[in-house]
């Protein structure tokens, strides 16, 4: 088990095993006071709501009110109207994390921890997904939690400034 801290607001946590990584990560957890936006490949989606209900599930009516995609965060993570209106069984990897990242933001969580998502996004997919983080970080101080079991992606992320 080691965490590698590239710096304050980019951490990876690595494990030979998924629980080691989250073991290592939980032991950090504890020095954190925010809330945490967990970002995983399988969402806690409830199938019979739209993604709409999920997304705004839990917060204010006064955010019901308002239509998501006019949202600046809405557009900054481009949910669209097209992606709202598809069926949760129809969600590529790419979208799902868009939409939890965008529930995690919208709950003003300042730390985001995505359990090994990047096995299955594509090299393409990987970098627009760490130049969106590199943008969260600058912009909006968040923190991001990465846990993984790919050691090359380890390898690769120390070699990079996030």
């Amino acid at each position: 088990m080691e965490k590698i801290s590239q710096s304050h607001h980019f951490k990876i946590f690595y494990g030979a095993t998924l629980t080691h990584a989250q073991q290592s990560f939980q032991r950090e957890l504890q020095y954190f006071t925010a809330d945490v936006g967990k970002i995983t490949l399988t969402p806690n989606f409830i199938p019979y709501l739209s993604l709409t209900e999920n997304l705004l599930m839990g917060f204010p009516n006064k955010i019901y009110k308002q239509k998501i995609t006019d949202l600046p965060l809405a557009k900054e993570l481009q949910i669209t109207d097209s992606l709202l209106t598809k069926e949760l069984t129809n969600l590529t990897t790419t979208e799902m994390i868009q939409l939890q990242l965008f529930r995690a933001l919208l709950a003003n969580n300042k730390i985001i921890c995505l359990e090994d998502i990047t096995n299955a996004l594509t090299i393409p997919e990987r970098q627009q997904l760490f130049n969106l983080f590199r943008d969260l970080i600058e912009k909006d101080q968040v923190v991001i939690c990465l846990l993984t079991t790919d050691k090359t992606l380890v390898d690769n992320l120390k070699q990079i400034t996030l």
